[in-house]
C-alpha cells in the first residue's frame, strides 16, 4: 500500500507542476459489466479546457456459447470496430515491415472480426453484428457473420477444417457493398480520371494451409470499378517453423493503374516482397527482415530494413531495433540511391512482483527535401502496480530541433464482482 501510494503522490507532483502549462487535458472513464453470457461497455472522454469537445462510446455483446456450444450465436451492438479480413479489403498492401523478432509468431486465415469499443476509442459509428456458427469434432470453425454501420453492409463465413492431426485447412470469404466517393480535384491534370460516387461491390477470399512446420495463406481481392469492370490484387504468405528459427517470404501483387478499393483509397501498379529470418537461443531473438517495394509504372522503388535483437526473461524483457529505408531512383540508366529515414528503438521491460517498470528511449533521422537531416528523440517511461487496484503511469518526453513536448498519464482500473471500472488522466505540454 506504501508502494502506491508512493507512485500516486509522485505522478501528482507532476500533474501540478505541469497544469499551468498544459496545452490538452483527457479525463478518461470507462465501465464494463461482464457475465459469461452478457458484456456491457462505456467510455467517456472529458476535455476540462473545453467542455463541448466531450466524447462516449457503447457496447453490448451477446453470446450464446454458454449453452449450446455447438450453434454459437453472437450479438453485437454499438460503436463497433472491424479488424482482420475487413482490413485486408480496404488496405491490401504491406504497410510496413515484418517484425525482425516476431517471424515466428503463427500465421493464419486472417477471418473477420469485430469487438466491443474501448474506453479510448471514439471514432466509429454505431453499427450492428450478428454471427452463427456451428462447431464439430473435424470442424474448429464455421461462422456466418454479418455487419452493418448504418451506410456498409459486409457479409462473412469463415472456415477451420481439420482433416487430420498433421495440417488445417481455412477459408474465408467476405465481401459487401461499400460507398465510392467522389473526390474533387482542382489540378488541371489528373493522374487519375474522374468518376461519380456510388456504390461498389468488393469481395476477397483467403486459403490457408497450416501444418506444424510450413504455413500458407494466399488472398485474392476483386473490387467493382466506378467504370463498370472488376479489378483484382493478390497477396501470398508464406512461413517455415522450426524449433529455433523462423522464416517468411510473403508477396503482393496489383497491375491495375488507380486501383480504387474498398476504404476508397486508390493503389498504383505495385508488387511487394517480404522475407526475413529469426533464430532463437537461451532466451534470445535475432533477426533481420527486409519489405521491398517494386514501383511498375514508376521508377521510384524504395526498401525497408529492420535488424533486432530481443530477450525475454523472467524479471527483465529488453529489444533492440535498428531500421533503416532506401530509395532507389532510375534515372536515365542510372541509378540514384538515398537514405530517407532511419531509427534506433529500445525497449526495456523489468517486472518485480506485482510491479512492472519500462524505459523506452527511441531516435528517429529523417533526410529533408533540401537534403537537411532531421534528428527527434523520444523516451517513454511507464510503470504498473497489478494488484487488487491497477495502476498504469505513463510519462514521454519528444524532443526535436525546434520543440519539445511533454504528455503523462495514469490510469486506474478496479474490478468488483462483474464490474470494471477504469479511469484514465492524460495531459499533455
Amino acid at each position: 500500500m506504501k508502494n502506491i501510494r508512493l507512485v500516486a503522490f509522485l505522478f501528482y507532483l507532476t500533474m501540478i507542476c505541469g497544469l499551468s502549462h498544459a496545452q490538452n487535458i483527457k479525463l478518461l472513464n470507462g465501465v464494463k459489466f461482464e457475465l459469461p453470457f452478457l458484456e456491457l461497455r462505456g467510455g467517456l472522454e472529458l476535455n476540462p479546457l473545453v467542455i463541448k469537445d466531450s466524447k462516449y462510446n457503447y457496447g453490448v455483446a451477446f453470446n450464446s456459447d454458454h449453452w449450446y456450444k455447438a450453434f454459437p450465436v453472437v450479438f453485437k451492438a454499438g460503436n463497433l470496430s472491424t479488424e482482420g479480413s475487413l482490413s485486408r479489403l480496404n488496405n491490401p498492401e504491406f504497410s510496413q515491415v515484418a517484425s525482425s523478432t516476431g517471424l515466428s509468431n503463427a500465421r493464419t486465415v486472417s477471418f473477420f472480426e469485430v469487438s466491443l469499443p474501448q474506453k479510448d476509442s471514439f471514432s466509429k459509428a454505431q453499427a450492428l453484428f450478428v454471427q452463427a456458427g456451428y462447431k464439430a469434432q473435424k470442424l474448429k470453425k464455421t461462422d456466418m457473420n454479418f455487419f452493418y454501420d448504418g451506410k456498409t453492409p459486409v457479409g462473412s463465413f469463415d472456415l477451420v477444417y481439420n482433416p487430420s492431426k498433421a495440417f488445417d485447412i481455412g477459408f474465408c470469404f467476405t465481401g459487401g457493398v461499400f460507398q465510392n466517393e467522389r473526390k474533387e480535384s482542382t489540378a488541371w491534370f489528373l493522374e487519375a480520371p474522374g468518376f461519380h460516387s456510388g456504390k461498389i461491390f468488393c469481395w476477397n477470399a483467403q486459403i490457408s494451409f497450416l501444418s506444424k512446420n510450413y504455413k500458407t495463406v494466399l488472398l485474392a481481392n476483386i473490387y467493382e470499378s466506378p467504370f463498370g469492370k472488376f479489378n483484382s490484387c493478390w497477396r501470398w504468405e508464406n512461413q517455415l517453423l522450426f524449433k529455433k528459427a523462423g522464416f517468411i517470404f510473403d508477396v503482393f501483387y496489383n497491375p491495375i493503374q488507380n486501383l480504387i478499393t474498398s476504404s476508397g483509397k486508390q493503389l498504383s501498379p505495385l508488387l511487394q516482397l517480404r522475407y526475413g529470418c529469426n533464430f532463437e537461443a537461451a532466451g534470445f531473438t535475432a533477426g533481420a527482415s527486409s519489405l521491398l517495394n517494386i514501383n511498375l509504372h514508376k521508377n521510384m522503388h524504395n526498401l525497408k530494413n529492420e535488424c533486432g535483437i530481443k530477450y525475454s526473461g523472467k524479471i527483465y524483457r529488453g529489444e533492440f531495433i535498428l531500421a533503416a529505408t532506401v530509395n532507389i531512383q532510375n534515372i536515365s540508366q542510372e541509378y540514384k540511391i538515398d537514405f530517407p529515414n532511419a531509427s534506433i528503438q529500445n525497449s526495456n521491460s523489468v517486472a518485480l512482483g506485482e510491479f512492472k517498470l519500462e524505459l523506452n528511449p527511441k531516435l528517429y533521422f529523417e533526410r529533408g527535401s533540401s537534403g537537411k537531416v532531421d534528428l527527434r528523440g523520444v523516451i517513454g517511461c511507464n510503470g504498473g502496480y497489478d494488484g487488487a487496484v491497477k495502476l498504469d503511469l505513463k510519462t514521454q518526453v519528444e524532443i526535436t530541433r525546434k520543440k519539445r513536448k511533454f504528455s503523462a498519464g495514469l490510469g486506474v482500473q478496479k474490478q468488483i464482482k462483474w464490474f470494471t471500472l477504469d479511469f484514465r488522466i492524460d495531459v499533455g505540454i
